[in-house]
């Protein structure tokens, strides 16, 4: 976040928070009195459930994982587990990208960059059994 000073008085300046978050604040401070400034935000963020799918909604064809309402977006890192065995072209203890295809359906990336560019691993098979995308702890 960045902050913006604008002198409000040879004594005093007042800090605003950027509009970009929920809330604009506006504090005076009296620079003759304070020797340093320190500015902090905290955000909460919720970390996104795991979404488990079978392996016969993974499409080999697009490479997109059907889960309904996954509540995923573009970006989101996480790793994938399964009961069985997973996709190829999937591993596990392995970080991966969401893709959003729509609401119901994702695809995965091996990075950021591929992820916002679109671009989704190739899935040559469903695997086997149930598969898990957990996406790792935002903080």
């Amino acid at each position: 976040m960045t902050n913006t000073i604008r002198p409000a008085s040879t004594e005093m300046v007042t800090v605003l928070s950027l509009p970009s978050l929920v809330t604009t604040e506006t504090f005076r401070v009296d620079l003759y009195r304070t020797q340093s400034i320190s500015i902090q935000s905290v955000i909460d963020v919720d970390t996104p459930a795991a979404v488990t799918s079978p392996a016969s909604d993974v499409n080999t064809t697009t490479d997109a994982i059907l889960e309904v309402a996954h509540g995923l977006t573009t970006g989101l890192k996480g790793q994938m587990s399964t009961s069985s065995g997973l996709p190829a072209g999937l591993a596990t203890s392995t970080d991966y990208f969401v893709i959003r295809v729509e609401a119901d359906n994702y695809k995965l990336a091996s990075s950021l960059a591929l992820a916002l560019a679109g671009t989704a691993i190739d899935l040559t098979t469903q695997g086997a059994g149930n598969h898990t995308f957990t996406p790792t702890a935002l903080a």
